[in-house]
């Protein structure tokens, strides 16, 4: 599939989340890298051993989330008690990226 970034944000989160594809996106500057190996259907034909991954912040009209069979269950937390569940330093800089945005 050759998708921009945003639009596949707008696939994924329709898709694992039922946020609707015209919901209000916010790119954000966080962006890192993730080994092909968590990934091997996207295993490339250049050689490539990592991919991309782009940030971004969604508004959501509604407090009611559908969730994929991908995901078992979800919370809506403040932004400290987010930053204390996230596990990765990347998902941790976004958030930051985000709630700064936001608060300008």
């Amino acid at each position: 599939m050759n998708e921009s970034p945003l639009e596949a944000a707008r696939r994924e989160a329709f898709e694992e989340a039922g946020i609707p594809m015209n919901a209000n996106y916010i790119s954000l500057d966080s962006m890192c890298t993730v080994p092909i190996r968590y990934f091997p259907e996207l295993a490339s034909t250049d050689g490539s051993l990592v991919i991309p991954e782009y940030a971004f912040g969604v508004e959501s009209k509604t407090m009611d989330v559908c969730l994929s069979i991908e995901h078992t269950e979800y919370t809506w937390s403040s932004y400290e008690e987010a930053v204390d569940k996230l596990k990765w330093d990347s998902n941790v800089n976004a958030l930051w990226e985000l709630h700064t945005r936001l608060n300008q």
